[in-house]
């Protein structure tokens, strides 16, 4: 049977591994999600032709993309919940321009994200959270112009890409398939409303380097995730522009700065996480920024105002938590120099006490010298006297 629409057996109790046998198939769904499937995805899934190509929450290994090349039709992989590991080839990530859906979340995949993912023009979810992904965010992602648009009922279907095959081409069949994903702090099982979904969620890797700037141009995004990763820098200052933003998590990062009053103007956003950072700073407190409580702020040590208890201290907006240590860093210094100037001053006025009183009075003058030749000469003849035993 070389056309196979769709194979749907994910839910059961399926174990084993999974038969090489797939040469020469066509399908638009295969779907073995959700079993107890163990081993290495066989290399006959390369020749495979079809659309949608689900294998998460399983117990598979080892390096998958060898046995997934030539998956040129591809528009939608889920790996995810495997124990998958090695890196993304930037080969095989040209080999698949037509992805629109990229889920490998809860691997042990390592290694740079490869800048190629940026030439991905159809990429709509990008979801590569808990491995162990490192480096820095590749620059280059305001490429990804399958995420500058938010989608409408217009632009949202998941529409062939140009000169599919039919059997790819099936979209009632690719509308009926859903994706997990981590919205507003929890998972979410998006099946209708995945058409609309635009995410990208890099948490819980070891990603370091600054956010992106050209990250903002991606107007359509409706998700971003970036928490539990070794991020620094600032939030970039026009992040106002993603307008479409119903969900930020930059919690548990190093980011520090303070955080773009701007950002109180973006009306879609529904949940923020900025908590344990190194932001420092009033937090906004017009419009839409109203709406977020204390977990949303919470351990930045020189973050200010309300909803925190940290309040904000003189014209400056200096968090009061700061202004406090500034205090004491100031009282040390002044107690330091305080020092330094008593002792110089201690030592001047002995010193003169005491010459100045010899100069003034040729009596106590002469005895005072006469004392310290007595004293000298009876240093010399007793160190003289000692020589002389030790030369016995």
């Amino acid at each position: 049977m070389e056309t196979l629409f769709v194979l749907d057996l994910s839910e059961n109790r399926l174990s084993g591994k999974i038969p090489d046998c797939w040469k020469n198939k066509k399908f638009t769904v295969f779907n073995l999600a959700s079993n107890k499937l163990t081993g290495t995805i066989p290399n006959s899934f390369g020749n495979l032709s079809g659309g949608w190509l689900n294998l998460s929450n399983n117990s598979l290994n080892g390096e998958p993309f060898e046995a997934l090349k030539s998956m040129e039709w591809l528009q939608s992989l889920d790996l995810g919940q495997n124990q998958l590991s090695g890196k993304i080839p930037s080969w095989w990530v040209m080999q698949t321009s037509h992805l629109q859906n990229l889920r490998l979340r809860k691997n042990l995949f390592s290694g740079d994200i490869p800048t190629s993912i940026c030439e991905l023009s159809y990429l709509k979810i990008l979801d590569l959270a808990d491995n162990n992904f490192s480096g820095s965010i590749p620059p280059c992602i305001d490429h990804l112009s399958g995420m500058v648009q938010k989608p409408t009922e217009d632009t949202a279907p998941m529409a062939s890409p140009p000169a599919a095959p039919p059997v790819v081409g099936n979209d009632q069949e690719l509308e009926k398939e859903g994706l997990k994903q981590v919205l507003k702090g929890y998972e979410q099982d998006y099946t209708k409303k995945l058409k609309y979904l635009v995410n990208i969620d890099l948490s819980n890797n070891s990603l370091t380097g600054s956010i992106p700037d050209g990250l903002t141009s991606l107007s359509g995004l409706i998700g971003l995730n970036l928490a539990h990763n070794h991020l620094s820098g600032k939030i970039p200052s026009k992040i106002q522009q993603m307008k479409s933003l119903e969900s930020i998590d930059f919690s548990n990062n190093n980011l520090y700065g303070p955080i773009p009053t701007s950002m109180s103007n973006m009306d879609s956003l529904g949940f923020l996480n900025l908590s344990n950072n190194n932001f420092s700073g009033p937090i906004p407190r017009n419009d839409h920024f109203l709406t977020f409580d204390e977990p949303s702020f919470v351990d930045n040590p020189y973050l200010c105002g309300e909803p925190l208890k940290n309040k904000c201290f003189g014209g400056d907006e200096v968090p009061s938590s700061m202004a406090h240590e500034n205090n004491s860093g100031n009282g040390d210094k002044k107690e330091k120099v305080l020092f330094y100037f008593v002792t110089a001053l201690g030592f001047i006025t002995g010193f003169w006490a005491f010459f100045g009183t010899l100069l003034l009075k040729k009596n106590w003058r002469h005895a005072y010298f006469h004392y310290m030749d007595e004293v000298a000469d009876k240093m010399y003849v007793a160190t003289m006297v000692r020589v002389a035993r030790l030369q016995r």
